[in-house]
């Protein structure tokens, strides 16, 4: 606990220095700049306060730097457009401000840009399309806006990418699986995107999709019929698509869907017609939601024998019975 000596510049030699998971108090010394053989800086979990120092540009060595779950305020520096060998990059967590820099699209090593939980606003730079070698990009829960760059969506070797909870618009890309074939978790969910889904083929390693909260679907019959292209994703745990306006009937393709499916949330949206029976498949499936809709006719009785069902709402249809079952939960 305390503050980080300012001492700690006369590790010239220092190379790692990971702090994390600790109490240490107050601004980060300026001291820190001195490390110039510094390659990783890793300062989780802490109560540190103050600004990212200046100086930090002077380190340009480093590849890690993360300063998650901490107080930092003010905008993220200009002085890390100098870090030309940075990979990583997690500020997560702080109350940082303004808007994402468009330098960080000339570190061309950049993998991980991870920025959830601040105050950041403005759009995402288009220059940030640039990072062929990006794999995770996180915005999600700060006050961002505008839409979205297409070159971002073309970055072809991003696995995680997740803008959820903010106020981004537009259009999402028809051939998402295509350019981001390596994509397992896609988070747009409290966003304003609108228009159609046209398919997620070719995201055969997705795992996590967090459409909800948007404006998508138009009401239309079938144009919830992307939940066929789901079934290559052999590894998919969780599917959000509440709460926007999907229209038709929900596919017997759901037979067909990862069995390693644990959460299916469809509320709040204009589906028709009755449960498939195909839940039933999804044995791992602990919790499932297809309340606020039009659905009719009765319970399949098979969701009764999801021994791992947590919860199960059907609030607010027109299901004609909707206890006929002995449930096991």
């Amino acid at each position: 606990m305390g503050p980080i000596s300012p001492y700690i510049g006369n590790l010239s030699f220092l190379r790692v220095l990971s702090l994390q998971n600790n109490s240490f108090i107050q601004e980060l010394p300026q001291e820190i700049g001195r490390l110039h053989r510094l390659e990783e800086l890793t300062l989780d979990r802490n109560l540190i306060l103050g600004e990212i120092p200046s100086n930090i540009s002077n380190r340009s060595k480093l590849k890690h730097l993360y300063i998650r779950r901490n107080l930092l305020v003010g905008e993220i520096p200009i002085a890390l457009g100098h870090l030309s060998n940075l990979k990583e990059l997690g500020l997560s967590n702080n109350t940082l401000r303004g808007s994402i820099p468009p330098f960080l699209g000339n570190l061309s090593s950049l993998e991980i840009i991870f920025l959830p939980l601040n105050r950041l606003s403005g759009v995402i730079p288009e220059i940030l399309g640039q990072l062929k070698n990006l794999i995770t990009f996180g915005v999600a829960m700060n006050k961002m806006s505008g839409i979205v760059p297409s070159s971002l969506f073309n970055l072809s070797n991003v696995k995680k990418l997740d803008m959820g909870e903010n106020s981004f618009h537009g259009s999402l890309p028809s051939q998402l699986g295509v350019n981001m074939p390596y994509l397992e978790l896609f988070y747009v969910d409290g966003n304003k995107f609108s228009g159609k889904i046209s398919s997620f083929r070719k995201l055969e390693k997705l795992r996590r999709l967090n459409i909800g909260e948007n404006l998508l679907g138009s009401q239309e019959v079938n144009n919830i019929n992307f939940l066929y292209s789901l079934t290559s994703a052999t590894g998919l745990e969780i599917v959000v698509i509440n709460d926007n306006s999907f229209g038709g009937i929900l596919p017997e393709c759901i037979s067909n869907l990862s069995t390693a499916m644990t959460f299916f949330y469809k509320e709040c949206n204009n589906i028709v017609g009755k449960i498939p029976a195909g839940f039933g498949n999804l044995i791992n499936l602990k919790g499932l939601t297809v309340g606020e809709n039009q659905l009719s006719g009765s319970i399949p009785s098979v969701i009764g024998r999801l021994q791992k069902r947590k919860y199960f709402a059907i609030n607010i249809n027109f299901i004609s019975d909707s206890s006929p079952l002995h449930w096991e939960i």
